[in-house]
């Protein structure tokens, strides 16, 4: 069971240790009610040019501590690298990125 946003969901492990969630129908916990001005989604992170390419979608904490971040909707964890952006730090509610030679801090909305 992981802990997202303050709600539980039930994910299940595939043996390479990466997170899937099962919707059964129901809607992705990831994706706002309702617009959020300024936010902009990116699918994938292979063409990652400037900052605003890339969405923080969610921060996800296991039972055990690990952390893991959603960015344009790939799962990424510290140290992790795609399209030009590293993952530094994960915090509770801040990611810190680095994209070419300046760090970044991205924060969840609330």
């Amino acid at each position: 069971m992981l802990i997202v946003f303050g709600a539980r969901f039930v994910c299940s492990m595939t043996s390479e240790a990466g997170f899937v969630y099962n919707s059964d129908g129901r809607r992705d916990p990831f994706v706002p009610l309702i617009g959020v001005a300024g936010v902009r989604v990116a699918n994938g992170a292979g063409g990652i040019a400037s900052l605003d390419n890339v969405t923080l979608q969610g921060i996800i904490i296991s039972p055990s501590g690990d952390k893991s971040v959603i960015l344009n909707g790939e799962i990424m964890k510290e140290g992790d690298s795609l399209g030009g952006l590293t993952v530094i730090t994960i915090n509770d509610n801040k990611v810190t990125v680095k994209l070419g030679k300046e760090t970044h801090d991205l924060r969840l909305y609330e």
